[in-house]
């Protein structure tokens, strides 16, 4: 639906990997797009379908899916709430050996953590590359697609959406 955008990016472009860090799974792809940051518009990338990193959507559509993690959607249910409750469960909490942060992971989504509280304690949901956010807080029955052609300075979700989080948190429970 709709041209892709560009991502631009901040500047001075200041993009960085946390310095040394082993043992980390990393194949060169994210060195070889930090050095060259561009690559994120290019054919071959849009075209790649890379996990992770190379999902292109509109906030809408982000919204639309996380939406369906809490009920029905247009005749679309995507987990149950048993199923989401399970998934939601803390697996991992700590230095994230990557982006350099403390994070916390369920089994996919990422749970509230200091940089990133979310909007409760019962949300969940991802950042992606270049700071665009889905995420849902069933006890708020709210569900956020964020998306952005900025790409910030700094790893992990735009600083506009983390700013938002307040109000967004203070809509939706006097709805």
């Amino acid at each position: 639906q709709g041209d892709v955008v560009p991502v631009r990016f901040s500047e001075p472009l200041a993009l960085e990997l946390p310095g040394p860090v082993s043992p980390s799974p990393r194949d060169g792809l994210l060195d070889a797009l930090v050095r060259d940051p561009q690559a994120f518009n290019s054919t071959a990338f849009l075209r790649a379908g890379l996990p992770s990193i190379g999902v292109v959507a509109s906030a809408q559509a982000l919204a639309h899916v996380m939406a369906a993690t809490l009920g029905d959607v247009d005749g679309l249910r995507l987990i149950s709430d048993e199923t989401r409750a399970r998934m939601c469960e803390v697996r991992s909490s700590g230095p994230d050996r990557v982006l350099g942060v403390t994070s916390r992971f369920g089994s996919g989504p990422q749970l509230p953590f200091p940089r990133l509280p979310w909007t409760g304690p019962e949300a969940f949901g991802h950042e992606g590359a270049g700071g665009s956010v889905a995420f849902a807080d069933p006890e708020r029955n709210l569900a956020v697609g964020f998306t952005t052609d900025l790409f910030p300075s700094s790893a992990g979700a735009s600083p506009v959406l983390l700013g938002l989080l307040p109000t967004l948190g203070l809509l939706a429970a006097r709805s």
